[in-house]
């Protein structure tokens, strides 16, 4: 090989080793330094620490809900400084908050809402109540009211022919519900009240059949994928079916659609990419259930609802997850 600048071709390999030339400048070939900062942080679940920042590291302890650790953050991992039993160790940044995760206070103020709500009624058999709570008559589907929630059960009706009659909340859709149907499934949908045919779409497991248009009543049979179902929407989250074995009865309209070619199923994630979220996101009628979440969403929900709870004094709850 001829070199038409020999000088040229030695600076060259010189750099390209790690040295410098003389009269030139010195050029480094290092990584750029991890920046790091100091942090606080709380468990919101048994946390896993380790001796160095990656998870196929040893693990040395658990810490537990409500632990707040202080350290520096780098590339994701936070070096613990404190607890000082942990000192040195590490532990993931997306399985801490930035808040603490602390018990609730006990107080449970009414929802708000301003008086001139509007809402619509949501089933067919729909009953008014007057102030005391006795049952009146009952109030035609679709029908729509304004008025303003009183306490955490009931919906007073300030204005129109129902002036001053009450409504239970769980009868009531807070969007009109004439419109185009459930926007998870498009051109699936129908306005409230039409007879239209509708298939079971589930992949694995048989949709259940229920006595009420809500996830607390009595569920009274299970339908298997493909089965075609005649009835009306009542809502855009329930169908009530109008003909066949289970007439009058109720399927979530999540899992019906206009045709037997789609389908759809519960996913089905990694138990390591998930975490379990505190106990108090767990309601009454699964007060044992744990609820898990992908982990940065579990974190970014314990801080959401840390500030939720400083303006409401109560915590959100998680229905399934």
């Amino acid at each position: 090989m001829i070199l038409a600048n020999p000088r040229s071709f030695v600076v060259a390999v010189t750099l390209a080793l790690g040295g410098t030339v003389a009269g030139s400048a010195a050029v480094s070939l290092a990584a750029p330094a991890a920046t790091s900062t100091t942090v606080t942080r709380s468990t919101f679940q048994t946390t896993n620490v380790r001796t160095s920042p990656a998870t196929s590291s040893v693990l040395v302890g658990k810490m537990p809900v409500g632990t707040t650790v202080t350290g520096t953050l780098s590339n994701g991992w936070v070096k613990i400084s404190t607890p000082s039993k942990y000192a040195g160790k590490y532990v993931k940044d997306s399985v801490l908050a930035k808040t603490t995760a602390t018990a609730p206070p006990a107080k449970k103020p009414s929802l708000p809402a301003p008086t001139g709500t509007p809402a619509w009624v949501g089933y067919a058999k729909t009953y008014l109540y007057n102030s005391a709570g006795t049952q009146l008559t009952t109030i035609p589907v679709n029908t729509k009211v304004t008025g303003k929630i009183a306490g955490t059960k009931l919906f007073k009706i300030t204005g129109g022919p129902y002036n001053g009659k009450y409504l239970r909340n769980i009868d009531l859709l807070w969007t009109d519900p004439l419109r185009s149907g459930p926007t998870a499934l498009g051109t699936n949908k129908a306005p409230v009240g039409i007879t239209v045919t509708r298939y079971v779409i589930t992949n694995r497991d048989p949709i259940a059949v229920r006595s009420a248009a809500t996830t607390h009543s009595k569920l009274v049979a299970y339908i298997p994928k493909g089965t075609a179902l005649k009835g009306k929407y009542v809502s855009d989250d329930w169908f009530r079916i109008t003909s066949g074995a289970h007439t009058g009865r109720y399927v979530s309209s999540a899992l019906i659609y206009a045709t037997n070619t789609m389908s759809a199923y519960n996913g089905v994630a990694k138990k390591n990419d998930m975490c379990a979220l505190p106990s108090w996101t767990q309601t009454n009628w699964a007060p044992t259930q744990p609820r898990f979440l992908a982990c940065p969403a579990a974190k970014s929900f314990v801080e959401m609802n840390a500030a939720f709870r400083a303006q409401y004094g109560y915590d959100i709850k998680i229905g399934e997850a």
